[in-house]
């Protein structure tokens, strides 16, 4: 039989395994087809083996449901299939039959797939750093495949190594969730391994996840001292994604003159307040403590914190 291949979709990577498995399937059916010009004899023998699956299990391992296609048959070369006389592919090829396919419809949409009719192509436009999570199910006791082929295939029948992600394997749903490195225009396929009816195909892109680009927010609280005295001078930064932050406060007069400050780096990233003990020289009078900061990505606060220190 000419079966179908399997990726884990991993951004495009391939092991060596996996890309001589996909080379070695495409050899057999081109070594079959020699030998139908060789010898009538065996014509009825390489058209069984090329003009379908097998039953669901056949000539396979199948691993644990919810796992990914390690080791599965890749999918099929249509022109190895049109090639014989008397596919029912060549009969009956459409516009989804290969790449490039149907624009894809809105999530989700159905379709259905048979031996006489195995695949179903749809393009899909990606952006390369947004995912895209698609999930298949068909019948009971059918065996549908879901995959992925990357921007520029030129056909189905090309070699393995355009598949980007292939979906689980097992009970349904079979899914992929893929994360693009290129921008482009992707092409999903449902294949119909063994079995035949009606499926049904649920998908989403989504958005990058937008780096740290906001800083800390700091706050200090209002103190009150007698001249020579010791005070705590109570402040917080706090970052809502950075591990650790950087904090500064200072004590400066209305006109700006920083009078003391205390600085830290490379401090925990608590929601918390921090506290610091200071003994107070100064005039009487009003002063200002000022609470700034940033973050392991390089913002600087996002809200400086002020409070009044107040000398008596």
């Amino acid at each position: 039989m000419i079966a179908c291949t399997s990726s884990e979709g991993m951004n495009g990577a391939y092991s060596m395994n996996q890309q001589q498995l996909g080379d070695d399937v495409m050899r057999k059916p081109i070594a079959k087809l020699n030998l139908l010009a060789a010898s009538a004899l065996l014509l009825p023998l390489c058209l069984l083996v090329a003009a379908g699956p097998a039953p669901a299990g056949a000539g396979r391992t199948t691993p644990p449901a919810g796992s990914a296609h390690h080791g599965s048959p890749p999918p099929p070369n249509p022109a190895l299939l049109r090639s014989l006389p008397g596919s029912p592919v060549g009969a009956t090829a459409s516009s989804d039959d290969d790449i490039p396919g149907v624009p894809i419809p809105p999530s989700p949409f159905t379709g259905s797939v048979s031996d006489a009719d195995q695949y179903d192509v749809s393009s899909i436009a990606l952006t390369a750093g947004h995912g895209l999570t698609a999930s298949l199910t068909g019948p009971s006791g059918t065996d549908f495949v879901l995959s992925l082929y990357a921007p520029g295939t030129p056909s189905l029948g090309a070699d393995a190594s355009h598949i980007v992600a292939v979906g689980t394997f097992g009970d349904y749903p079979h899914s992929f969730s893929y994360t693009p490195t290129q921008s482009g225009v992707y092409y999903l396929l449902v294949f119909a391994y063994s079995g035949g009816g009606a499926y049904t195909v649920t998908y989403s892109r989504s958005s990058p996840k937008p780096g740290d680009t906001v800083g800390p927010v700091c706050a200090a609280k209002n103190v009150t001292v007698t001249r020579g005295k010791t005070c705590t001078i109570y402040f917080k930064v706090h970052d809502a994604l950075s591990a650790k932050v950087a904090q500064h406060v200072a004590i400066e007069t209305k006109s700006g003159a920083v009078k003391k400050s205390w600085s830290w780096i490379d401090v925990e990233n608590i929601a918390g307040w921090w506290a610091t003990k200071y003994t107070c020289r100064l005039p009487k009078g009003a002063y200002r403590i000022v609470v700034t900061g940033g973050d392991l990505s390089g913002n600087k606060q996002s809200r400086v914190g002020r409070a009044t220190l107040t000398v008596k």
